[in-house]
């Protein structure tokens, strides 16, 4: 929604299909809307099994909506099981493709590298430890900023909502994902816990690439937050590492200079509108050519 916000901004009379959900509809007009994502969320491998029938149709049908629309450019929002697929229709279509956030090759299937190298135009990333992966790979990506700091700056107090209970919080505990990013930007110390399946332990060493699990460890390089993660779990060390966090804790003063130096890493506020701007200024540039 923040990304359409900002092409808006940056082409006024720009025009747009999407699928998506209510608050893309808030920005790009309800009747722009041609699937709502509640009809398009499979989680897990059974449930993309028992629905495999009703994703190739889905599949077909973007792609009707897509060649029906005929755009100047077709914009890849994550979800890379779908989205991939997508890339690789619209390039054998003669479709201009932009890939915004890229997928996490850099943590598991790392195959999929070759795909976005060969069937997206231009990629546009998120972290920037990404900065240096992808180049490595062939491919320059395109950093602006993160757009999670954009919607924390729009949050003021307590309603019931993640940000506003975080930001009124003394420390927290948060389960491995976007989550600990986001708690970290806010400036509330953190403890990461993250607990699955045996066999997806059992798996990790050969499908995980990287050293940690959070987004904030990640970006900065290191280890600043504690990762408490499946066998090394407990009730008792977490609650350890809670305590060494709160005021007057012996890891709380430490933690919070790395939040701020993880924040000039990450960049200020209006990274959409960053990235609008960029995307708009490539297809001006093509057009160009």
């Amino acid at each position: 929604a923040n990304l359409i916000r900002g092409l808006q901004k940056a082409d006024p009379g720009a025009e747009f299909r999407f699928w998506g959900g209510d608050c893309m509809a808030a920005a790009g007009g309800a009747e722009n809307l041609r699937k709502h994502y509640r009809e398009t969320s499979f989680f897990g491998i059974v449930q993309v099994l028992k629905n495999l029938g009703t994703i190739r149709r889905q599949m077909r049908e973007c792609q009707a909506n897509v060649a029906e629309f005929a755009p100047d450019v077709l914009i890849l929002v994550d979800y890379p099981g779908f989205n991939m697929k997508m890339a690789r229709w619209a390039k054998e279509h003669g479709i201009r493709t932009f890939y915004y956030i890229a997928p996490k090759v850099w943590a598991w299937r790392e195959w999929r590298v070759k795909a976005i190298r060969r069937y997206v135009d231009r990629l546009f990333i998120i972290f920037p430890f990404e900065r240096t992966y992808f180049p490595k790979h062939g491919i320059t990506p395109v950093f602006e900023g993160n757009p999670l700091v954009d919607a924390i700056e729009a949050r003021r107090y307590v309603c019931d909502q993640t940000y506003e209970t975080l930001a009124a919080a003394e420390a927290a505990v948060v389960t491995s994902g976007t989550a600990t990013l986001e708690t970290a930007l806010l400036g509330i110390p953190e403890v990461v816990v993250y607990r699955t399946v045996w066999w997806q332990v059992w798996l990790r060493p050969y499908v995980l690439k990287v050293p940690w699990v959070s987004l904030v460890n990640l970006n900065l390089g290191r280890e600043a937050v504690a990762e408490i993660i499946q066998s090394d779990f407990s009730v008792d060390r977490a609650e350890r590492e809670l305590r060494a966090i709160l005021h007057g804790g012996s890891k709380r003063g430490k933690m919070l200079a790395d939040f701020g130096e993880l924040k000039t890493i990450i960049g200020g506020p209006g990274a959409s509108e960053r990235f609008a701007a960029r995307m708009v200024a490539e297809l001006h540039a093509q057009k160009i050519k």
